[in-house]
This record gives C-alpha cells, structure tokens and sequence, in this order.
C-alpha cells in the first residue's frame, strides 16, 4: 500500500508533465504553420520583369516553393530564364528584417543632400514606353497591305486587268505610311525591352529587319510613281514588283521574329 502510494504521485506528475509538452509542441507546432501560410501568402503586387505594370494573379511561376506573380506571358519566360536577376526586391523571398533593412539602405543612398528634379527623365521615359505600347496595334497595317499589294500584283500580271495595278498602287502608299510608323513605335518598344539571351538576339534581328523592310518599303513606292510617270515605264514597273516581292517576303520574316518575341522561338513547334 505505501509502495503503490508512493508510486503514483511521480507517476501522476510525468503525466501531467507529459500533457504540457503535448499541448506546448502542438501549439508550436500550430504557430509554425501560421506562420508559414502567412509568409506564404505574401505576394508581389507588381510585375519584377515590367516594374511599371501590376501583377495578374492568374500569370504566375513557382521558384524555391514560394509563387511569383507577373503580367503577361513574356515576362513568366523572363523571369524563368533568369530568376535570380529578379528576386532581391520580391516580398516573397525577404524576411521583416531584410526588407526593414533593405529599405532603410535604400532611403538613405536615395537621400541626397540636393536631389535633382527626376520628373524631366521620368516624363520622357513614360512617353517613349507608351508609344511603344502601340507598336503592336500599328504594325499589322504595313504587314497586312505590303503583303496584300504583292498578291494582287500577281493578279495584274495575270489578268492584266488595271484596276489590280490601281489597287496595288494604293496599298502600297497606305503600307509605307503604316511601315514609317510602326518603325518609329517599334524603336520606342526597344528602348524599353528587357530581353535577355536568345531573345535579345532575336530583338537585334527584328530590330533591323523592320527598318529594312520601311526602307524597301518606301523604294517601292518611289519604283511605283516613277513607273506611273513615264511612259516608257516598263523597267521601272519590273524594278517595282521585284522590290515589292522582296518586301513583302521581309515584312512576313519580321512578323514572324516580332511574334517569337512574344510567344518564343518554338511556337509553330508541331
């Protein structure tokens, strides 16, 4: 009897001290979680490829376990071919600390005893981003009449009928016109890429097959009214087709490396 008694009082107390270790480890445990869901759900508001444009959360990449928000489908590609060039400034990968002490640092090195006025530089770098929006919306005109020129081209050669000669004619004006344009939109959309690797190649060689393609472009019209204008206009009305062919083939080949811009080299991949 006093053994039993003598037992069951430490007995009563590693039990009693074993249910507050259970309940300390699970309400630990407990915080843990919540923690890390709250850190996990820590998003990025705004694009860390086009800084200027916010996040769609439907566009998103997984990098170290934690979720990346971005804005459109080129700057997932970006993003995932250089990540490390883009997380310093994500909320996802800073602790309270680092982000304290990151923006403190930035306040002070952007604390200049006598700032200069940045809205000059900032004013013309939005203006020039902007034009270059329209870039895309501008080009499919020259594509579109360049192209559409040299088929119905064909058609005079074929039907010598002139109303196809007169059409072609007209084309050829409204696509130079949208040719000059889209060049001047497309250089202001450079300015502002972020491409690296491959596709910054790929930029260079868009870049100056758009401006030749404008400048074969307004040769043929010059070929065009020349022919017009003479009449012994034969050679020249020879020179013309050959140099609208010839843009008309260089206009499809810069579509195509402006459209792998944004979809990728491997996107007509079977």
């Amino acid at each position: 009897m006093h053994i039993a008694e003598g037992w069951a009082v430490p007995r009563s107390r590693s039990i009693f001290h074993a249910r507050w270790a259970i309940c300390f480890a699970l309400l630990l445990a407990a915080f843990d979680a919540t923690q890390a869901a709250a850190a996990e759900q820590v998003l990025n508001k705004m694009c860390q490829v086009m800084t200027e444009e916010e996040a769609d959360p439907e566009i998103s990449v997984e990098y170290l376990g934690k979720k990346v928000l971005l804005c459109c489908p080129k700057c997932k590609r970006l993003f995932s071919e250089n990540p490390a060039k883009f997380i310093d400034k994500l909320p996802q990968f800073q602790t309270p600390t680092t982000a304290a002490t990151t923006t403190a640092s930035t306040t002070l090195s952007q604390a200049p005893e006598k700032a200069p006025d940045p809205k000059p530089a900032a004013s013309e770098g939005r203006l020039t981003r902007f034009l270059g929006k329209l870039h895309p919306a501008v080009v499919h005109f020259p594509i579109a009449l360049l192209l559409c020129a040299a088929f119905v081209e064909v058609l005079s050669l074929l039907t010598r009928q002139p109303r196809f000669a007169d059409a072609s004619r007209v084309m050829v004006w409204l696509g130079v016109g949208g040719a000059l344009a889209a060049s001047l939109l497309g250089l202001a959309a450079g300015a502002h890429a972020e491409h690296t690797g491959e596709l910054a190649l790929v930029l260079d060689r868009h870049r100056w097959l758009g401006i030749s393609t404008t400048v074969l472009a307004v040769l043929t019209l010059i070929l065009r009214e020349s022919a017009a204008r003479r009449p012994d206009g034969g050679k020249w009305l020879w020179g013309y087709r050959i140099v609208l062919f010839a843009s008309a083939a260089l206009v499809g080949l810069t579509g195509h490396l402006g459209g792998a811009l944004v979809y990728g080299l491997d996107h007509y991949r079977w």
